[in-house]
């Protein structure tokens, strides 16, 4: 809970629209979710290495390897420096909460910054917000 499940509330990420996440005990319990604010969850790449290991020298999209978004990614890195990280299976779009045509934005830190479920999430007019954001110029 404390430690992993620290979620904030900022201009550092871009609100989803998602409800917080409700556990039964903040200190002891905690969720994994890739709701923006969060900690980002541990889940195994499709080589079988844990995502928390791509964290630390830039921000990073998770993409689905069956359809990777590529308009989305497009133009969000052409505001935002980006590591893509193709993903496969169902385990991180469960946990993330994205379908096979969503993305996960996690800033450097390892917290979400940003999560579209679909890419019909209206990401086109987000893009300069994300951008903004993520840079810290919100």
């Amino acid at each position: 809970g404390i430690s992993l499940g620290a979620t904030y509330e900022s201009n550092a990420v871009c609100r989803d629209g998602s409800a917080p996440l409700v556990v039964k005990d903040e200190v002891h319990d905690y969720t994994p979710s890739g709701r923006p604010g969060g900690r980002a969850p541990h889940v195994e790449d499709r080589f079988g290495a844990s995502v928390l290991d791509q964290f630390g020298a830039s921000f990073v999209a998770f993409v689905d390897d069956s359809q990777p978004a590529q308009d989305q990614m497009d133009r969000i890195r052409s505001e935002v420096p980006l590591h893509v990280v193709s993903m496969s299976g169902d385990a991180w779009r469960d946990v993330y909460g994205v379908s096979r045509s969503g993305l996960v934005v996690v800033r450097p830190d390892g917290y979400v910054a940003y999560r579209a479920a679909t890419s019909t999430d209206p990401v086109g007019d987000t893009t300069v917000a994300l951008a903004a954001t993520v840079l810290g110029e919100a």
